[in-house]
């Protein structure tokens, strides 16, 4: 899926993985986040299965995965 990429410093998320823009929101919420590129490319945050990855099971955030292209243009309430 064509999406955009971040890399997550604080979880060590660099170097060929890296999270979605929805789980840089939710996930990886106040850690040290740069953007990568819009690419092709499966999250590595979702594809954890330590349960650690808050997005995955929750429809709405899964939804808005799909609506939205930026991260400028998706908010968060409350996480």
């Amino acid at each position: 899926m064509n999406q955009h990429w971040y890399h997550c410093h604080t979880c060590k998320m660099v170097d060929g993985v890296g999270v979605c823009t929805v789980c840089a929101r939710v996930c990886h919420r106040g850690h040290d986040i740069t953007y990568a590129k819009y690419g092709n490319f499966f999250c590595d945050c979702g594809a954890k299965d330590d349960g650690t990855c808050q997005v995955g099971t929750n429809s709405i955030y899964v939804y808005m995965l799909h609506s939205y292209s930026g991260m400028e243009k998706f908010q968060v309430q409350g996480c």
